[in-house]
Parts: structure tokens; sequence; C-alpha cells
């Protein structure tokens, strides 16, 4: 999903409660209007800030209602009347409970007026406010192509023809096409994905053999690209589906990982929030370990790890638990060569996990007190400061350097499309005595099967491992 349609779903409940805010205002302002006192003397005492302060409660009600009704959810081109639908079942089930709530406390004043017309403002203004935002995403991709997707297509049918004229019929929709092939290569898919860049693949051809289609798919997860296909082109048993219509054609988008709209953001929040906690609690003992580290051995406190992410290449910060002299990295150019050379000696000497990802066991180049924060882990505390800053996340796969990944193969660099981690499944359930084919699938699972609940579960499980002792790596 494009950042821009990520902006406007998360404008969606703020817009919503304004407008059934304004509907709240408009009843009151229409049942307090002369014409309408004359017809029907106002009976009751009810004070404007007491009512102000009902109908923000109120609105804070119905966002809920139109949460459950799935108004909220994250798509990427939302359908106005599936919609209006629900805000009509939506703003009468709320104002149904209202009534009731009404002739419960049996109170003497004429309320059903402006209840009735809320009703009808609520239905009128948050349809409108819906209909503004979306015609506001539409000029800005007809005008400025504001989150439009480039999309190729593969097909010789006339399903393929019908996408294609669409796209190119009706820009506003948000879709640019940028290549359709009647003889899909995969080595033509990726010169195109390098040379312009794709943001959708549809495939609307019976004739693709499936090791294909699933070398296809495979490449879509590591560059991010939405994978969407003309249904019964093969079967799949997977959660993670969604379907659209396109042109009056259903299409089918295997989702990538659960880390997709609201849970994206929430992840995100509980990142910044758990993050800030982080650094709040640790930070005397993380400038007591700066401290004992400056002076056991000369160089610096913080150590940068390059590492890969989503994004790309980052630095990882931890506390240097190594002699300086022995430290990789570009935060020391000038021994580089020769501390490299060292290392992949003692990898070829030492290193007890098998496959690509290396751990070395005793390793000669820690200091006393680098064992101590290794095996504690507390080590790993500046990356608080990767989580807040977005570069990691406080629990996902395990960071790794990219002279690792590039041993990995291909499927292993899809595990890169969501931020590495202080911890993770990996980290809790086998710390670095994993092999690199464990991980991997401890790693898959996590992505494939995410929820904030499993997150919170990892944390706390964290805790024990660490007071295991085992050597960290």
């Amino acid at each position: 999903m494009k950042k821009a349609e990520l902006v406007f779903n998360v404008l969606l409940p703020p817009a919503d409660f304004l407008m059934i805010f304004l509907a709240g205002m408009a009843a009151y302002a229409l049942r307090f209007a002369k014409n309408i006192v004359e017809i029907r003397p106002v009976i009751f005492d009810l004070p404007l800030a007491k009512y102000l302060l009902i109908v923000f409660f109120i609105a804070i009600f119905f966002i809920a209602i139109f949460s459950l009704l799935g108004l909220y959810t994250f798509k990427a081109k939302r359908k106005f009347w599936e919609d209006f639908s629900k805000i009509i079942i939506g703003i009468s089930a709320g104002v149904m409970m209202a009534i009731f709530f009404t002739f419960l406390k049996s109170e003497p004043f004429s309320s059903r007026f402006i209840i009735l017309a809320f009703w009808v403002f609520a239905i009128f203004l948050v349809s409108t406010g819906r209909m503004f935002l979306e015609g506001a995403r539409k000029w800005l991709v007809g005008k400025y192509g504001y989150g439009t997707h480039k999309v190729f297509v593969v097909g010789e049918n006339y399903l393929s023809v019908a996408l294609s004229r669409e796209f190119q019929d009706k820009p506003f929709l948000g879709y640019r096409l940028i290549a359709r092939r009647e003889i899909f290569s995969l080595k033509d898919f990726k010169k195109t994905d390098n040379a312009i860049g794709v943001d959708e693949v549809i495939v609307a051809s019976l004739s693709i053999p499936k090791n294909l289609l699933l070398e296809l798919l495979d490449y879509c997860r590591l560059r991010h690209i939405d994978f969407k296909f003309i249904p019964d082109l093969f079967q799949t048993k997977t959660a993670n589906i969604e379907l659209e219509t396109m042109a009056g054609i259903p299409v089918f988008e295997i989702k990538r990982t659960p880390l997709d709209g609201w849970g994206k953001i929430i992840k995100r929040l509980f990142d910044i929030v758990g993050s800030l906690i982080g650094i709040v609690v640790f930070s005397p003992l993380m400038l007591i370990a700066a401290l004992i580290i400056k002076l056991e051995s000369e160089g610096p406190a913080i150590y940068c790890s390059e590492r890969m992410g989503p994004a790309g290449n980052f630095n990882v910060l931890k506390f240097r638990s190594m002699k300086a002299e022995f430290c990789t990295g570009r935060q020391f150019d000038r021994q580089n060569e020769r501390a490299l050379e060292y290392e992949k000696t003692l990898i070829r000497e030492k290193s007890v996990r098998k496959g690509p990802i290396y751990k070395i066991k005793g390793d000669p180049r820690v200091t006393s007190f680098g064992r101590l924060i290794r095996r504690t882990s507390i080590d790993e505390l500046p990356q608080f400061f990767n989580v807040l800053n977005g570069q990691m996340s406080l629990v996902g796969p395990r960071p790794h350097q990219p002279r690792e990944v590039s041993k990995c193969g291909e499927s292993y660099r899809r595990i890169l499309s969501i931020k590495p981690g202080i911890t993770g499944l990996a980290q809790v359930g086998g710390r670095s005595d994993l092999d690199t084919e464990e991980e991997l699938r401890l790693d898959a699972y996590y992505m494939e099967n995410w929820s904030l609940l499993l997150d919170i579960q990892i944390l706390l499980k964290t805790i024990p491992a660490v007071i295991k002792k085992r050597e960290a790596e």
C-alpha cells in the first residue's frame, strides 16, 4: 500500500468524528432556530456546553460502531456505495440506542427532534466528508500522480486487455500501465522493474507454468511488489488474501504480511512508546556501561555495525564489546582490512553455527566487560535509539550484516521486507544456538502471523531467555 493511501485511510476516523460532531451542532442549531421554535416551543433545559460534551462522547461511540462495521479497514481503493450502506446502518444503530437510552431515563424534554435531525445530518455529513476525501485523492492522483501504482499486466486474453484499457482510460483510479506482456518472461519482468520500477503485477493468463508463477511470486515478495491474479489461476491456501474488482473483473492479491495498514501503524506506535520507555528506564545502566567501556579500553563506547533492513543498509548501535583494534566497519576504516582477515580466520576455526551466519565461540577479541554485557544483552540497549528512529522494531527478525545476507540466497531476503528487531522468535527460541534454516523458518512464521499480542508474548519471553545466561552472539 502506497504512503498516500495510508494517509487517506488514516484521515477517515478524524474526518468522521468531525462530521458527526458538526451534525450534532447542526441539529442543535436547527432546533433553536426561530422558525422551528415558533412552531414547536422549547420546553427543556439543555445548555450548549453540556450538549456539546454529550455530542463529543456520542461521536466517539459512533467511531467505535464504524470500526466494528469495517469502515476503517485499510483499502487501496474504497467503494463509496459499499461504505455508504455501512454508514446508514452504523448511524441508525447508534441513534436507536440513543433513543432507547432517552426513553429509559424518561426525561420530559422534547429531544426527539434533535435526535431525528442528528440522524439526517450525520448520514449526509459523514457521506459528504468521505466523498470529499475520495475526490481529493482522485484529484491528486489524476493531476499529480500522487500515490499512483505502476502496474505490469501479464496475459494474452480479453481480461488483460480490459484491465489495460481501464488503467489507460481512467488515470484517476491510481494505476499507470507500464507494460503488458502476452508471453511472460521473468528476465524481462526483472529488467522492467530495474529500469522503471513496478508496484503491482497482475497475472491474467492461464498459460503460465506454476513453477514460473512461484518464481515471480518469490521475486515480488523480495522486491515488495504487490502480486495479484485472476481467480482460478492456481490453488493456494493462505489467510492473507484480499479481493477487489477492476473493470468488473475479480482480482485477488496475496498479502505479504499482516504488517500492513493498521497493523503497520499500531506496531510503529508500539515501538515508539516501548523505545521511549526503554531509553528512560535503562539510561542509568547505559551511562554506567559506556563509562566502564571507556575506562577499560581505548576507542568509542558505541559500536556502529552495518546491517540490512527493508529501507536498505543502516547502522545498528551497540556497546563496543571488543578491543578497538579488532573492530570492523566504516567506523574503523584504517584497520578494517587487517581486522576483517582476522575475523575470517576466527570464523573458519571457531564458528559453531551451521550456515552462512556465524557465531564465534570463545572470541579472543572480546574484552572482560564485553563478555559480561554480551551475556546479559546489555550491549544491545542502544538499539532502543534505532527503534525510536524507525530503523528497527522492538520485535522482528535478527538484524544481519550485508555479507551474511549475500550468502543466504533469495529465500532469506524476503524476510528483509519487515524491520529487524531487538528481540524476536529466533532470539527467544534459541538465542544464537539456532542454525540458519531454523532461524529462517521462525522469522517467516513471525512475518506471516504477526499480531500485537505475539509481539508482547515475545517481549515477555525475552526476559527469561536473557536470564539463562547463554552466550549472546
